[in-house]
C-alpha cells in the first residue's frame, strides 16, 4: 500500500525492482502486483516500469504459477506491441500448463492488439487444446485479429459451440471482421432464427449479419 503515498513513484519503482531477485514468492509476488496497481491507475508509470524488464523476464520463467502470471501481465501493460521480447513472454505464456498464465497472455494479445501470425497460431492451438478457454480465446483474437481468415474460421466454429459465452464472444468478433466473415452467414442466419437460442443471442446473431454481409 506504500506506492499509493510515495511522493516520487519513479524512484519507488526503481527501489522494488531488486526484490523482485528476493528468495521469498509473497515478496516477489507483491512486487509484481503492486507494479500492476501502478499502471492501472497511473499509466504514465508504464515507461518507468518498463525499466525493471530484465527482472520482469526472469519472473516469468518462475516455478510458481502466480508470479508467472502477474510477471507475463505486467509486461503486457508495460512493453510496446512491436517488441520481440513481449511476442515471447506471450507465446511461452499460451503454451503455458497453468491456465492463469495463460488467460494473462490472452490478455495480452487482446490488450496489445497482437494479430502477428505466430501468435494467433499459438492462441488457436489453446482453443484446440483447451475447450473450456474457448470463448476466452475467441474474445482475444477478436480484438487483434478479427479479419485473420483462420480466426474467422474459429469464430465460425465456435457458433456452434454449447457455450453461450463462446457463442457471444463469436458473434461480436463476426461484427468486428464485418466482410471478412461473409463465410459465416449460413450459421449467422440458422442462429438467428433459432428458437432454442435465446432472444439477446439472436439479436446478436441479427446485428453482426448487417456487419457481415456484402
Amino acid at each position: 500500500m506504500f506506492w499509493q503515498t510515495a511522493t516520487n513513484r519513479s524512484d519507488l519503482e526503481r527501489q522494488l525492482t531488486p526484490f523482485l531477485s528476493n528468495p521469498h514468492a509473497h515478496v516477489r509476488l507483491s512486487v509484481l502486483a503492486t507494479f500492476e496497481q501502478m499502471v492501472f491507475l497511473h499509466p504514465e508509470e508504464a515507461a518507468a516500469i518498463s525499466n525493471s524488464k530484465p527482472a520482469l523476464l526472469k519472473a516469468v520463467d518462475d516455478p510458481l504459477e502466480d508470479i508467472r502470471q502477474y510477471a507475463t501481465a505486467v509486461l503486457g501493460l508495460v512493453q510496446p506491441s512491436t517488441d520481440e521480447d513481449l511476442k515471447q513472454v506471450v507465446l511461452r505464456g499460451l503454451a503455458d500448463p497453468s491456465h492463469k498464465v495463460r488467460k494473462a497472455a490472452l490478455g495480452t494479445v487482446s490488450f496489445k492488439k497482437l494479430n502477428n501470425p505466430e501468435i494467433v497460431t499459438a492462441a488457436l492451438a489453446v482453443a484446440s487444446s483447451r475447450p473450456e478457454e474457448l470463448a476466452r480465446t475467441v474474445e482475444a483474437l477478436g480484438d487483434a485479429a478479427p479479419t485473420d481468415s483462420r480466426a474467422v474460421e474459429l469464430f465460425v466454429s465456435a457458433l456452434g459451440s454449447k457455450s453461450e459465452e463462446a457463442k457471444r464472444q463469436s458473434l461480436t468478433a463476426l461484427s468486428k471482421a464485418g466482410k471478412a466473415a461473409t463465410a459465416a452467414l449460413p450459421k449467422l442466419r440458422q442462429l438467428a432464427a433459432d428458437p432454442n437460442e435465446s432472444e439477446l443471442l439472436k439479436k446478436s446473431a441479427k446485428d453482426a449479419i448487417r456487419k457481415v454481409e456484402p
